[in-house]
């Protein structure tokens, strides 16, 4: 539905202006209230609005917007209101008032065409004058904008990020130059947005921009999925799809952009290499902070060792702080890692620090030890509006024992981060277990450091829970070593069910109405359920509704009072971060709140977009968490995401009970695919090359 009309009132817009609340006036006079993304908000201004009429609990009837397009200020009531609105210094309702009475309808034209008769208005100052010129040429510059992206198909969000990232005097240059400069700068826009445009521009296909730009595009797309660069080969083959133009064509751009370092190449085992900077930088400054913790050939010691006895593991791990500064402990569940750090934190004579990569991994590491944990972004004190660390390689944290908990969740950047900051007579112990799937960001840092072979390695095989009768403990292991583990049917347990419906009614039968007996008011914090895949029957979305529609029936579109929800996005300024899960426990028109467990936050505005139910979520999603019972869907129709990793960190999420819904096909298949595990990442292979470099000094 397009409605047109004038803002009238502006009620509400939040400080990153992605959110506001307007009160409107049609042409027969009658106002209505809209809420939604508002460019260049100005009372007087008239707006085509697109969106649809709907029903708020609290706030009643009101307009959802969709999109709203701003027209130019002509009308004296609307330009009295932009001029007094406060956004112009030295300019109030007053002043404003002089000008419209001295130009009346003339007024735009007088500021857009003769600025130099502002100086008749008595009282108004010169910076006033100035200020007024300055702010109605932006919001002309955004207008226009606007007006020219239309026609490309981009929206007026997109339109105002781009008008934001490049300034609204730039935009139309840079982009008919090179349309494609959108997808290297402006949030939201990747090369497919941005070759649309280009495409619709008259751009050949063959164009330098195009195919530098593919290029680049194909090797974000391969560090989403957790690599740090691609055989040279295969980037210049998938490019080539791409764009449609020749293997040799795109080959000859690539060799001018490495030539210009605007890529980095390497060559690891015969093979050449491509990263794009900043990963080859990340990958090659791990390499170099390691080597200067490290700092000398007596501390490079490999000790992959465990016994069968805890005070055993408790004092190999001490001795290996003692012969290196930087040492490495992984294990299984049940292993007794983290009865080894209390011991370690325990024994250690100084200041101790801990973290892991989340806040849930954080809050427990906290429980379970008794000792202050914080994120390893609070611990290196994150600044958000800068984007830095306070902790960083030149003001690092002297004279402490770190010890980083689930650091199988640390990607590349922030490894670097984290080694950056470990300083004079400090040493870092890394924790985890290697055998999960490794992080969400590029690189596997923690499986590297641990193979490697270079520094003190702790493996803890030996199983100590439960003097190793738990059924998923045993289960963990087997599927390991790829064999079709036992169920027991009782902490262990597989239902099979044929068709993936059969799977999902399932699914949720169990979690919300079998085990909400087990647990009652506490199934929420308890009970967790775990599928491969977003889409879907058995993915997440469909499943988090059909419990919800159970647990917390009478609900609308966004999460309410009472669900359980998810973080899908790292916010640093309030601190919660990609998978946090919690209970919302209000649930406003404009914000929510949700205990998450280790913090209670207030969410604003389209920062709300960020939360999902998560009754249900991705295996990757659950990496660094621990519930007392897990439910996964496991289907054979989930064959592409089917991996031994995957189904390992599933089940080891459970810490008293396993439920594997689904069909055993399925579990064959993920029994038999150990590929996931490798990703093109070669900090080991940099590491050994620089000791021995170190050796032949």
């Amino acid at each position: 539905m397009q409605i047109k009309a004038e803002l009238v009132k502006l009620i509400f817009e939040n400080t990153a202006k992605t959110f506001a609340v307007a009160k409107f006036k049609r042409e027969d006079s009658s106002i209505f209230v809209a809420s939604g993304k508002i460019p260049v908000p100005a009372e007087g201004r008239i707006y085509k609005l697109s969106g649809d009429w709907v029903v708020n609990q609290k706030f009643g009837f009101q307009f959802k917007i969709y999109s709203a397009f701003p027209e130019s200020l002509t009308s004296a009531k609307g330009i009295s209101a932009f001029l007094s609105s406060g956004r112009i210094k030295g300019v109030g309702k007053k002043t404003a008032e002089k000008i419209i009475n001295t130009f009346g309808e003339k007024t735009a034209e007088v500021i857009e065409n003769h600025p130099e008769k502002l100086k008749k208005i008595k009282g108004l100052k010169k910076t006033a004058a100035e200020a007024i010129i300055r702010e109605w040429k932006e919001d002309s510059s955004r207008r226009e904008v606007l007006i020219y992206l239309l026609k490309f198909g981009v929206g007026p969000k997109m339109a105002d990020n781009i008008s934001r990232e490049l300034g609204p005097e730039n935009v139309v240059g840079i982009v008919e130059e090179n349309p494609y400069i959108l997808s290297e700068i402006v949030g939201g826009i990747g090369f497919r947005k941005a070759d649309s445009i280009a495409l619709g521009m008259g751009i050949p296909k063959n164009s330098r921009f195009r195919i530098r730009s593919a290029l680049g595009y194909v090797l974000s797309d391969a560090a989403s999925s957790g690599h740090t660069c691609l055989p040279g080969e295969d980037l210049v083959c998938e490019s080539s799809k791409i764009t449609g133009t020749g293997k040799a064509e795109v080959k000859k751009v690539l060799e001018e952009m490495v030539g210009s370092a605007l890529l980095r190449s390497a060559v690891f085992s015969g093979t050449e290499y491509i990263y794009n900077f900043s990963l080859e930088r990340a990958e090659r400054s791990v390499c170099a902070e390691i080597m200067r913790i490290l700092g000398s050939e007596k501390n490079f010691h490999c000790r992959l060792k465990a016994e069968k006895k805890h005070d055993l593991n408790i004092k190999v791990a001490s001795e290996n702080i003692q012969i290196s500064p930087v040492s490495v402990v992984t294990g299984g569940p049940g292993t007794g890692k983290t009865t080894l750090i209390k011991q370690i934190i325990s024994n250690f004579k100084g200041r101790v620090e801990l973290c892991a990569p989340t806040g849930r991994a954080a809050k427990r590491l906290e429980e379970v030890t008794g000792a202050k944990a914080k994120t390893i972004h609070r611990m290196l004190n994150y600044n958000p509006a800068t984007g830095t660390f306070r902790y960083n390689s030149t003001n690092r944290i002297d004279d402490a024992l770190i010890i980083s908990d689930e650091s199988s969740m640390i990607d590349i950047y922030l490894a670097l981060s984290l080694l950056q900051a470990v300083g004079r007579n400090s040493r870092i112990v890394f924790v985890g277990d290697a055998n999960q799937l490794p992080p969400v960001g590029p690189g596997n840092f923690f499986r590297d450091i641990a193979e490697c072979g270079l520094m003190p390695t702790l493996w803890l095989g030996e199983v100590f829970r439960q003097r190793g009768e738990s059924g998923i403990i045993k289960g963990a292991d087997c599927i390991l070593r790829g064999i079709m583990p036992k169920f027991n049917g009782d902490d262990f347990v597989f239902v099979n069910r044929q068709s993936l419906e059969e799977t999902a009614l399932e699914t949720v039968r169990i979690a919300a109405v079998e085990l909400k007996k087990k647990y009652g008011s506490k199934t929420l914090s308890s009970v967790q359920v775990i599928t491969p895949v977003n889409g879907g029957a058995s993915g997440t979305r469909e499943l988090n509704l059909r419990i919800a529609q159970i647990l917390n029936p009478g609900r609308d579109k966004r999460p309410a009072a009472g669900d359980k929800v998810m973080q899908v996005s790292n916010d640093y300024d309030l601190e919660i971060f990609n998978g946090d899960t919690g209970i919302v426990t209000r649930a406003g028109e404009y914000s929510t709140t949700v205990d998450f467990s280790y913090k209670t936050v207030e969410i604003e505005g389209e920062k709300r977009d960020n939360l999902v139910l998560g009754y249900a979520v991705t295996v990757h999603k659950s990496q660094g968490s621990e519930y007392p019972a897990v439910v996964a869907a496991v289907h054979s129709s989930h064959y592409m995401m089917l991996a031994r990793d995957l189904l390992y960190t599933a089940v080891t999420r459970g810490k008293d009970m396993v439920i594997l819904v689904g069909d055993k096909k399925a579990m064959h298949i993920a029994l038999a695919n150990d590929r996931s595990m490798k990703r093109y990442f070669f900090l080991s292979e940099r590491l050994k090359y620089e000791f021995e470099k170190l050796k032949g000094r």
